[in-house]
């Protein structure tokens, strides 16, 4: 698939470049182009049913490429954020918070570069947080319930904007029985989140849940618990339904996520533009999607296999 990309990339980029080698015309900027171009929001709602604490949402003004908005601009900070039942009942509001949620990325200075050979201690002090604002929950004192209906409602300058959404179940895992259960607050703050414990053997560490022909993909994100070769959570996605660890002995953090329809739509779905109408449910002049996924957090410890 990689080869397959470059190969297409490299032909786009010599259909591109083709007039400027070969021309003495100048480049056209952008400006010359005329077209109509109708601002508008874009607003995408992140709800983690079991964690509601990790639920951001966020609004934001759309612009062309040629606008020199800077990213505080960009942010609308002032909306009306409401998470209702289908009914219309307010579950919560959300408010604007500058440092909502975070990720890690690896942090270079200038001139330096990635060096695959490098001990893993040491890449790890290159690991940093970037944090952005958004939308959170005021109050978590609800639960999401499986395949239920829920409106995330909008309201910027007078203007309405809302769409539904269902939360697909978390996944249930198989030939499991958890050594103990402890409730952890939510790592961005309000909430708190069911962590699973469980011990298995290095050679037979795995987690099976049952398949489910209308499941959407699922996401994993595992960490490990040693700070010197923890680099931060391996992220991917698959269709499951086993997750094999594969893993030395240690203790290892796995969240498994199930996505619901909307989520999958507007991420995975690489045949549709970011507008097209597939991937963007909301009423009015906006663009965006409110989705859900559900998540599984266990905490496994992973020792030694029988005999060795």
């Amino acid at each position: 698939m990689r080869n397959l990309f470059t190969y297409r990339l490299s032909i786009i980029l010599l259909v591109i470049m083709l007039p400027v080698l070969f021309s003495c015309e100048k480049d056209v900027p952008l400006s010359s182009f005329d077209f109509e171009y109708a601002p508008e929001y874009k607003i995408e709602g992140d709800f983690f049913p079991a964690n509601l604490g990790k639920s951001v949402v966020r609004v934001d003004h759309t612009f062309t490429i040629e606008d020199s908005m800077s990213l505080d601009n960009v942010h609308v900070k002032d909306a009306v954020v409401e998470l209702r039942k289908q009914d219309g009942t307010v579950l919560s509001v959300l408010s604007w918070q500058d440092t909502a949620a975070a990720y890690p990325y690896f942090n270079y200075e200038e001139g330096e570069q990635y060096n695959p050979t490098t001990p893993p201690e040491s890449l790890a002090t290159h690991l940093d947080t970037m944090y952005y604002g958004a939308y959170k929950l005021d109050r978590v004192g609800f639960s999401l319930a499986n395949n239920q209906t829920y409106e995330l409602r909008v309201v910027i300058d007078g203007e309405r904007f809302s769409t539904s959404f269902s939360p697909y179940p978390a996944v249930d895992f198989t030939n499991f029985i958890p050594d103990s259960l402890t409730d952890c607050p939510c790592e961005t703050g309000l909430g708190t989140h069911d962590l699973i414990h469980k011990t298995m053997a290095s050679d037979t560490a795995r987690l099976r849940w049952e398949e489910d022909k209308d499941a959407y993909f699922y996401t994993v994100y595992v960490s490990e618990q040693d700070p010197e070769t923890d680099l931060g959570p391996d992220v991917f996605t698959f269709p499951g339904p086993v997750y094999n660890l594969g893993r030395l002995p240690g203790t290892y953090d796995i969240i498994i996520g199930t996505m619901n329809e909307t989520f999958y739509r507007h991420f995975y779905l690489s045949d549709f533009p970011p507008n097209h109408e597939a991937r963007n449910f909301f009423t009015g002049n906006a663009l965006g999607y409110a989705g859900t996924v559900n998540e599984r957090y266990v905490r496994i410890h992973v020792v030694p296999a029988a005999g060795m």
